[in-house]
């Protein structure tokens, strides 16, 4: 014992106050360091539920700026709808609404609608047409003296609400006119300020705010902002109204945050949108305000606590610490006090106390803030791991399974984890980590597992700083590790299915424009085409004329391999699907491919033993391979090695690579491996875009891979591309299984290009074609009737029985489509025979994208030849079907 002590403790052995006065002060210290504790705790809970209540706001934000950005996703697939067609009905509209089910999926938007810009001398001229269509009491309102005018012209749904709004001039008013023009200029969407809707009545109205998306002239330049308001002629917008927008969005923790929005940055009562009518509470623990950019318009959120969300911050733990500290305050004051009066005792009783309440004051922290979890206390010196009960009752223990050793923790933890956890224990117990936390999986005894939380802190360290004693806490984190990893896949959900409609949308846009491009172009086409072969005819012997028209023919052609592959894109070509073995077809490709390769490239065919068969367009088949060959060639300029390989595959439900539209089931898998220069991630994302190539000008069109994409999606197939700058290209296609027997490819038998006597009945719509295919028939001689129509098309059969061929298109105007009139002339003349032909049959002859069986088609454009040949083919098979109809009947 020092001598200073033991002076200072002689000294005050005369004084009969110093027992209570030593009491005292180990009371007040102890009172102090209780308070320490318990403030401590409050702390605690303060701060987890104020990180709790930025993590509700962060979502809430989150969740309306994703909203916001579906609805612009809307808009802007709207948008392509009207510009992918030169003129759009209101009943295609409204079928095009009605599928995109805004009510169930978009809540808060109150329709989709399209404002035309007028300007003021075409008026009373728009105001003319709008009532031809049917609107006899249509005008432009408000009524007065402008400019330019604007007008809602389409609006769907077109309820009694919607109707209000139609041929509203949004124009004239500025909060509206504001983001039309913020709309025109930037060329991107645009959000209004807060609006009340022109849909609203006077009962139960709510603040609302509108959308705007411009729409250009097609074709038009919008590089810079005169030129966008030079073009602009509409509008695509949807109207919300703002209750309708948040129901649902917070929610089933909705109750913890209460959330005004403000138009702007003012929290004025004129410009809140949204929690106007419920003020905040004056005594939130937590607020916050948040300030976001939705298209282009700011939006104030303020977000505040409630008084249930506060409730959860009352715990028993700061009361539990305050109570017990008191109590042992007062016991350990009256020891001392009790022991005060001998020396030697008293002192090495009060340094020894002293010592065991630090020691179970922080005993106390942890077991106290871990109450609920388990406990642990680690002895380095006794090499002993003491844990408590809860702690193994956590994982299904009895109190006897588990031992107080370190070891068991180890044979505990997962086999993956056990690396991380080592690491993490070390580096806390020599002294690198301060406290221990971190994360790790343990076997429960019923063999399942479940995730810990492992929290420590050191007791008591050597002169090194290592952890000579370490108390801690488990605490069970399963269900919150399943939470995170149900959104992680709820998010690549959302993600997937977002790209799939941009993706879908961008299809069905292309795929009506090609419809209509196809059949028109091919109409164009196929009149070029049979004009420069009569041409050929008329003017024969005269070679330069004939090398001309020859070139002519040539560039016909390329144009129509350019629709036919746009068709393939879309999945809007027909098929002619047989059962086949990928190999055989390899094989017969076999001459074509090496000379496609040439000598500096080797090529590779590998199949496995008892490969499946496919039910595929082997035509459009060959096409592709032979594209994609061509594109590894392209790829390897100074030689190398294209690999094909074929084997069989099953893909199962959640298969890891592969989008969510691949339906489960065996594949026969295709794989195409070139050695080349590879491709860029960049490049790799656009791959399968019509017109995207990385040839130079003039040798590619672009199409090559979106035909492929096209033909295997409409196949019921999936087609997947890796690349890797230097390393060479895979092409994997997956076409499902066949279960039937690979059947034989008919031999082609080529009738001569020889005309006859027979009567053939054209029924085309387009005069110049109709003019040009007569033409043609008449030089093989022929005898040809012409209809522009079915109906005119019926009365001729009706009237002249001696017709052998019907050759018709398919795309005709009319009530009597071409399927039609074909069943009706079978009826009238049964030995007739039918050859259709188009440039686009718009699913009149084909079933699930594959030609109807039976069905004659001859594809516009066609040459003089192709056109003798098939009239011959059809003319000959309809020969042998009656013969033998009067052999059966005979």
């Amino acid at each position: 014992m020092p001598d200073s002590f033991e002076n200072s403790f002689q000294g005050s052995k005369q004084n009969r106050y110093f027992p209570l006065l030593l009491a005292a002060a180990i009371f007040f210290m102890s009172l102090a360091i209780t308070y320490v504790l318990w403030n401590g705790a409050q702390s605690v809970a303060k701060r987890n539920l104020q990180t709790e209540f930025d993590f509700r706001v962060q979502e809430m934000t989150d969740v309306i700026v994703h909203r916001m950005a579906a609805y612009e996703q809307v808009l802007l697939g709207t948008r392509g709808f009207f510009t992918s067609s030169e003129r759009v009905t209101r009943a295609e509209f409204s079928s095009y609404v009605s599928s995109l089910q805004l009510e169930e999926l978009f809540p808060g938007i109150q329709g989709v609608a399209l404002s035309e810009l007028i300007p003021k001398a075409k008026l009373n001229r728009h105001i003319a047409l709008m009532r031809k269509q049917g609107f006899p009491e249509y005008t432009v309102n408000p009524y007065g003296d402008r400019e330019v005018y604007t007008a809602i012209t389409v609006i769907e749904p077109f309820n009694e609400m919607n109707r209000r709004a139609f041929g509203f001039d949004m124009f004239s008013e500025p909060t509206r006119r504001d983001a039309m023009e913020r709309a025109r200029d930037t060329g991107n969407a645009a959000l209004s300020g807060k609006v009340t809707l022109v849909q609203e009545g006077d009962e139960q109205a709510q603040p609302g705010f509108l959308m705007y998306v411009p729409v250009y002239k097609n074709g038009a330049s919008v590089n810079s902002v005169e030129l966008r308001r030079a073009n602009i002629i509409s509008w695509v917008y949807a109207p919300f109204r703002m209750h309708d927008f948040m129901e649902g969005l917070g929610g089933t923790r909705s109750p913890d945050v209460q959330l005004s929005i403000y138009d702007g940055e003012s929290f004025s009562p004129e410009a809140c949108i949204y929690g106007c009518g419920r003020l905040g509470f004056n005594s939130s623990l937590f607020k916050t305000i948040a300030n976001v950019d939705i298209a282009g318009h700011a939006w104030t959120m303020d977000f505040v606590s409630t008084p249930e969300f506060q409730k959860r911050m009352q715990s028993e733990r700061p009361q539990f610490i305050a109570v017990s500290g008191t109590g042992l305050s007062m016991l350990l004051a009256l020891l001392v006090w009790l022991l005060a009066t001998r020396r030697n005792r008293a002192y090495a009783l009060a340094h020894e106390m002293t010592r065991q309440l630090k020691e179970s004051e922080f005993r106390w922290k942890y077991a106290l803030e871990g109450a609920g979890d388990g406990v642990w206390d680690w002895n380095r010196k006794q090499n002993t791991a003491r844990v408590s009960k809860r702690w193994k009752q956590m994982l299904g223990y009895e109190d006897h399974d588990i031992e107080d050793e370190l070891e068991v923790w180890g044979k505990l933890v997962h086999p993956e984890e056990v690396r991380h956890v080592e690491e993490k224990w070390n580096c806390f117990v020599e002294g690198k980590d301060q406290v221990l936390s971190t994360e790790f999986r343990m076997r429960c005894k019923d063999g399942s597992w479940k995730w810990i939380h492992s929290r420590g802190a050191a007791v008591n360290r050597d002169e090194k700083g290592r952890v000579m004693r370490a108390i801690g806490t488990h605490a069970d984190i399963t269900a919150r590790k399943d939470a995170e990893r149900l959104e992680l896949e709820r998010t690549r959900a959302l993600n997937e299915a977002r790209d799939s409609l941009r993706h879908a949308q961008k299809l069905e846009a292309v795929g009506k424009l090609t419809g209509g491009v196809a059949h028109d172009f091919n109409n164009v086409l196929q009149i070029i085409s049979g004009n420069i072969q009569l041409l050929q005819f008329l003017l024969s012997g005269n070679k330069e004329v004939e090398k001309r028209l020859q070139n002519m023919l040539g560039a016909v052609d390329r144009g129509s391999k350019l629709s036919s592959q746009l068709l393939a894109f879309a999945r809007r070509q027909p098929l002619q699907p047989a059962v086949v073995n990928l190999y055989a077809v390899i094989q017969n490709m076999d001459d074509l491919l090496h000379r496609a390769l040439g000598a500096s490239i080797q090529l590779q065919v590998k199949a496995c033993e008892g490969l499946w068969n496919t039910f595929v367009d082997p035509s459009q088949l060959e096409n592709v391979i032979l594209n994609l060959v061509i594109n590894a060639r392209d790829a390897m300029p100074e030689g190398g090695t294209l690999l094909i390989k074929l084997e069989n595959t099953e893909l199962k439900n959640k298969f890891a690579n592969l989008p969510q539209e691949v339906a489960a089931g065996d594949y026969v898998l295709l794989c195409i491996c070139d050695t080349g220069t590879g491709m860029s991630p960049e490049v790799l994302e656009q791959v399968f875009e019509p017109f995207f190539t990385t040839k130079p000008a003039g040798e590619g069109t672009g199409l090559g891979l979106s035909m492929a994409y096209g033909f295997v999606k409409q196949s019921g197939g999936h087609i997947q591309i890796e690349s890797e700058v230097g390393k060479g290209t895979l092409i994997r296609i997956y076409l499902p299984r066949s279960l039937q027997e690979a059947m034989p490819r008919p031999a082609l038998k080529t009738e001569p290009a020889a005309g006859g006597r027979e009567t053939i009945l054209v029924v085309e719509d387009d005069l110049d074609v109709q003019t040009t295919v007569i033409g043609m028939l008449k030089i093989l001689g022929y005898h040809v009737l012409a209809a522009e129509n079915g109906d005119r098309a019926l009365e001729i059969i009706k009237s002249n029985p001696g017709i052998d061929l019907l050759f018709s298109d398919v795309v005709m105007p009319g009530a009597l489509s071409a399927p039609e009139l074909a069943k009706q002339a079978r009826q009238i003349q049964p030995h007739i025979a039918v050859l259709f032909t188009s440039g686009y049959t718009r699913n009149a002859l084909v079933s699930g994208g594959r030609l109807e069986e039976g069905v004659q088609l001859l594809s516009k454009p066609y040459t003089h030849t192709q056109l003798a040949q098939r009239i011959r083919q059809v003319l000959s098979q309809q020969d042998r079907q009656n013969l033998g109809k009067k052999t059966a009947m005979s």
